[in-house]
């Protein structure tokens, strides 16, 4: 609880629906059309979505996206927990007549390994003219993964989420990791 002015305050809202469609992706980021979103958007989402997780282009709209993992090593512990997409809802009393959505992609479930998901979401990025920094971005990531190579599982990248941009301008995209602080290679180094 933030100790804000009421004007101030919001209400974020987060939430895992086991649907994995782009028809259900549409369906809640128009909150079922009570918000209007351009089809350029929706389009822009979908690749978004269909790039970074590697889909066919023309993936069928109604099909659900399945967790596959090619090591069959993830999260063991907790498979079922982690299905579905995740989204966020920010509720603003007074001042907006429906929340802002963003959209939270769970790559460590949905996506390939590491390296193809850093891949493909750079190609993503730099076709939408925004690769400035995809360089850095891969060695950083390189840094982050001593302990084992990017391409020989998945982890450390956790989530990617999208929102559209109420003005108009680029959505906000962001990469969210976990730095596998606990992975059995971190511990079997010979000093």
């Amino acid at each position: 609880m933030d100790d804000v002015r009421t004007d101030k305050s919001r209400l974020k809202l987060y939430f895992t629906t086991p649907r994995t469609s782009f028809a259900s992706v549409r369906e809640i980021m128009t909150l079922g059309g009570l918000t209007t979103v351009s089809e350029p958007e929706m389009q822009d989402l979908r690749s978004f979505i269909s790039s970074t997780l590697g889909l066919p282009d023309h993936y069928p709209e109604d099909a659900e996206v399945r967790a596959e993992s090619r090591t069959g090593e993830i999260w063991k512990e907790a498979e079922d927990l982690v299905d579905g997409y995740i989204y966020f809802l920010d509720i603003r009393p007074g001042t907006v007549p429906v929340p802002e959505i963003k959209f939270y992609l769970p790559v460590r479930r949905y996506g390939p390994d590491d390296l193809s998901i850093a891949r493909n979401l750079m190609e993503w990025m730099a076709a939408h003219d925004r690769g400035t920094f995809c360089d850095k971005y891969l060695s950083m990531l390189e840094s982050v993964a001593e302990h084992r190579g990017l391409g020989d599982g998945k982890g450390l990248h956790t989530y990617l989420s999208y929102q559209f941009n109420k003005k108009g301008g680029d959505p906000d995209i962001k990469s969210y990791f976990g730095p596998e602080a606990y992975h059995p290679a971190r511990f079997n180094k010979s000093e």
